[in-house]
């Protein structure tokens, strides 16, 4: 019963730091572009660029996070420096008086970030629910839809009522309180094989390995799909649809997000995450189907982007799941450096996917790019699975 307890206690650490940090931050930060784009006389480009930085530094903490962990020090201190750091950032951009001065901070934050979310909520499920680890990972990952679709209305309200400055600084103090308490629980179990003290003793990662450069590529081709769902909103208003359809397609894609990760983690314990993997990129292969063939029907629209929110676990939940099956020693070193090879995948992807738009006056070459790389996703992901000789 203790050990029940524990599990339980873990996964909800695991929950409240991984939806604090995506959620209620890389998730929620838009929402205060416009009013800071306002109040400084900011470009668009100027103002969005926070998010660039606040990924950026995340992509960048990813190893260090990795390097930190194989140290001596506990993992709940590090993730509760982490939440501290972050709050504390969030709350410096909201008294910056300048562009700059809000630049430092969200690369602060970015840091801080990395050191409380995706490499230590994925190695503390491993250490307590081992090679089951799926659906218990898919529920931690799902918070950070769940928290941001809470979040962001509230966040819209007080940014109205009184603000964005002390609006972030309400968003600072909610981190601090859901994810500090959390991240001081925080404990590696007894179901993790590759302890603090054997990763120590090992040689680092092959990144030679073939099975690694696979996974590189995977990535790259299941990323584009989720990149896509940031541009949902244009191709809502390229299709003429109304504020409120081109709103469903963005809340069915949000929706998709929660229900994807958890169905993902599931499968994957059930039928292993490379089956798991697959089906996600068809399925979001299927989503660009219908986005492509639907511009006059709001309800396949909805639908599409619907499906095209299974493309998510593909480069999240999943590839931790993946990196076990793929690769014998190293393990958190090799998912540190695809965590950040798909953070900056996916903002250059964004970037990518408008300026294909722009040029071609379209999204259809978005979505035929999509299509293919999904389905050749799906195939590579399924032939790594069958080749042994290749991991």
């Amino acid at each position: 019963m203790r050990k029940a307890m524990t599990k339980r206690t873990a996964l909800i650490s695991s929950c409240l730091c991984f939806g604090s940090a995506i959620g209620l931050i890389v998730n929620s930060i838009s929402i205060f572009f416009p009013a800071i784009a306002s109040d400084l006389a900011l470009s668009t480009a100027e103002a969005t660029l926070i998010s660039t930085i606040l990924n950026g530094a995340t992509a960048v903490g990813a190893p260090l996070t990795a390097h930190l962990m194989k140290g001596r020090q506990r993992l709940s201190a590090l993730m509760a420096k982490g939440t501290i750091l972050a709050a504390a950032s969030l709350a410096a951009i909201a008294l910056a008086p300048s562009l700059p001065a809000i630049y430092g901070a969200s690369a602060a934050a970015g840091l801080g970030i990395a050191l409380f979310s995706t490499i230590p909520v994925t190695y503390l499920i491993r250490s307590w629910y081992g090679g089951q680890s799926g659906t218990a990972l898919g529920l931690a990952m799902s918070c950070s839809g769940l928290l941001g679709a809470l979040a962001n209305p509230l966040l819209s309200l007080f940014i109205s009522l009184w603000g964005w400055r002390l609006a972030l600084m309400l968003d600072s103090l909610l981190v601090l309180l859901l994810a500090l308490p959390a991240a001081l629980l925080a404990e590696p179990g007894p179901e993790l094989a590759d302890t603090k003290a054997a990763a120590r003793k090992r040689s680092h990662p092959s990144f030679l390995a073939p099975a690694f450069w696979l996974l590189v590529l995977f990535i790259l081709l299941a990323t584009w799909s989720g990149a896509l769902i940031d541009n949902l909103s244009l191709y809502g208003t390229d299709c003429g649809l109304s504020l409120a359809a081109t709103s469903a397609m963005l809340s069915a894609s949000m929706v998709a997000n929660i229900v994807a990760k958890i169905a993902a983690g599931a499968l994957s314990d059930h039928k292993g995450p490379f089956i798991s993997a697959a089906l996600c990129c068809l399925l979001a292969a299927a989503g660009e189907t219908l986005l492509l063939a639907g511009t006059e029907s709001a309800l396949l629209l909805v639908a599409g982007s619907f499906l095209l929110g299974f493309s998510i676990p593909a480069y999240t939940v999943l590839v931790a799941l993946l990196v076990d099956k793929c690769l014998n020693q190293g393990r958190t070193e090799a998912y540190a450096v695809l965590t950040a090879l798909l953070e900056v995948a996916f903002a250059l992807f964004i970037t990518l996917e408008g300026s294909l738009r722009d040029a071609a006056g379209s999204y259809v070459p978005v979505l035929a790019a999509g299509i293919v790389l999904a389905c050749a996703a799906a195939a590579l992901i399924l032939a790594l699975g069958r080749a042994k000789a290749w991991r």
